[in-house]
């Protein structure tokens, strides 16, 4: 009895989730900016905060100080600075950088050995109610590749995971996650090598509510996935012909519809950004590796606009990560 109400008040988060019309979103505007993490060569431990102005191409550097460590995420950005999730060999760390001064505050900060626990770049996601970073990672010497929920908590100082039982994620090295504050959910993008399917994996920081899989049998692994300001999650993947394939995921019937696609393919390490109920595509028409357009892509209205961009930075050297106007 008691699981079978646990299962039904995650169907009602989960229903708020994808379907909130209680609470009207304001009209957003579509992003500007494309903010990322590069190195100034392939080899390089001077990391540059990079903000990217899709509409003219034009790119701004911000030297990063040397002792916050590596860059893992964004998770947050505004007109006077932006909050990262960094590491070096002996902690992981949330600081909030001035982007005139490049002076950071240290908002959290947990002592580990590094080593011992492999993350996935620009998939962290912060709860404050818990105070508890989420990752999908593996611990190294746990005799495999076996992908988990990486539990990050500050106020314990204690790092943990969480099984994915129910799907085998040996060796899945595309899994990504994402974590949505509104609804205190973290969505992981899983795939079985066993059955080739696609699963995402939810999972809510409310003790009471059981995570929970959706698997989407009909598609082909997305290494990517993105979700708007409406709660709908989409999947982005190239396609064997070459394309850019954007598809949505409805939970509520683990079905799948095409909203976008491209006759290009994508390039980099994240092809899409979200912003309000945009999305920015990333893909590469030419082949060259400086030369990629940037489409915006209006989800309400199907509209897109495409910007070409001259002056990518070199795609081996670091990634983007988050969008904002």
């Amino acid at each position: 009895m008691k699981m079978f109400i646990t299962n039904i008040l995650f169907g009602l988060i989960l229903f708020v989730a994808l379907n909130n019309s209680t609470t009207v979103a304001p009209e957003s505007q579509p992003p500007n900016y494309l903010w990322g993490v590069y190195s100034t060569t392939a080899y390089s431990s001077n990391f540059n905060l990079t903000r990217l102005t899709i509409a003219s191409g034009k790119i701004d550097y911000y030297l990063l100080p040397t002792d916050v460590g590596k860059p893992f995420d964004i998770l947050a950005v505004n007109e006077t600075s932006i909050t990262m999730v960094c590491g070096d060999v002996i902690s992981i760390n949330i600081y909030e950088i001035d982007l005139q001064t490049m002076e950071y505050n240290t908002l959290q900060s947990l002592s580990y050995n590094t080593n011992s626990v492999q993350v996935t770049l620009g998939s962290f996601g912060y709860d404050e109610t818990t105070n508890t970073l989420f990752n999908v990672g593996y611990f190294a010497n746990g005799g495999g590749y076996k992908m988990s929920l990486l539990t990050f908590n500050f106020t314990s100082q204690r790092v943990g995971n969480i099984q994915f039982n129910g799907v085998n994620t040996t060796n899945d090295y595309g899994a990504t996650g994402l974590f949505n504050p509104s609804v205190d959910m973290y969505f992981a993008n899983l795939y079985s090598v066993e059955s080739s399917t696609p699963y995402v994996y939810a999972y809510s920081t409310i003790p009471s509510v059981n995570p929970s899989f959706y698997s989407f049998p009909n598609l082909t692994q997305f290494p990517f996935m993105v979700q708007i300001e409406d709660g709908a999650l989409y999947g982005v993947y190239n396609s064997y012909a070459g394309y850019l394939m954007v598809y949505e995921l409805n939970l509520n019937t683990n079905k799948t519809s095409l909203v976008y696609h491209s006759k290009n393919a994508y390039s980099g390490r994240s092809p899409a950004f979200t912003y309000g109920h945009y999305m920015v595509l990333i893909s590469n028409p030419t082949g060259d590796e400086f030369s990629f357009t940037a489409t915006i892509f209006n989800t309400k209205n199907k509209r897109q606009k495409d910007y070409n961009i001259e002056s990518y930075p070199y795609l081996s050297t670091g990634n983007f990560y988050i969008a904002s106007v």
